[in-house]
């Protein structure tokens, strides 16, 4: 599980073949919580330079590592949670990230849209009397 960049980081090691050791990832499931799953640096993204301070400018190569890039029919099971008031384009590459998984499995990924929330408040709420998220992702990691 991640959420924000941490997403990006959990989502290129499930995803990615590149990231993670021969012997497989080793998971039994993927949470994306707000996660930035495409790395790009367009110019709408109020985050495009950190992005390439990280990752570098070239738009080929912030393609290729992009998780929502890496997927295919032998995807872990995975869960996308998101915020209504979400940071400039997030939301956007979750859903991408939705739609693809949906592409290679047949089927939609769980995804979750947390009404009222923000990039923050979204993981900031757990332990609190706000339960939606959390009990969702328990459901999920119950389900085979």
């Amino acid at each position: 599980m991640g959420h924000s960049a941490g997403a990006a980081h959990a989502a290129s090691y499930a995803c990615d073949s590149d990231f993670r050791p021969t012997s497989g990832h080793g998971l039994a499931g993927l949470i994306v919580v707000s996660g930035r799953v495409r790395a790009d640096n367009r110019p709408d993204n109020p985050n495009a330079r950190r992005v390439e301070d990280y990752y570098g400018a070239d738009p080929a190569v912030l393609d290729r590592l992009s998780p929502v890039n890496k997927l295919s029919a032998n995807s872990v099971k995975t869960f996308i949670a998101f915020a209504e008031f979400e940071n400039p384009l997030i939301d956007v590459y979750c859903l991408e990230l939705a739609y693809r998984l949906a592409a290679v499995n047949g089927r939609s990924p769980h995804i979750m849209r947390m009404p009222g929330h923000n990039h923050t408040s979204i993981i900031g709420h757990f332990n609190t009397a706000e339960d939606r998220l959390g009990c969702a992702i328990r459901r999920f990691m119950d389900v085979p």
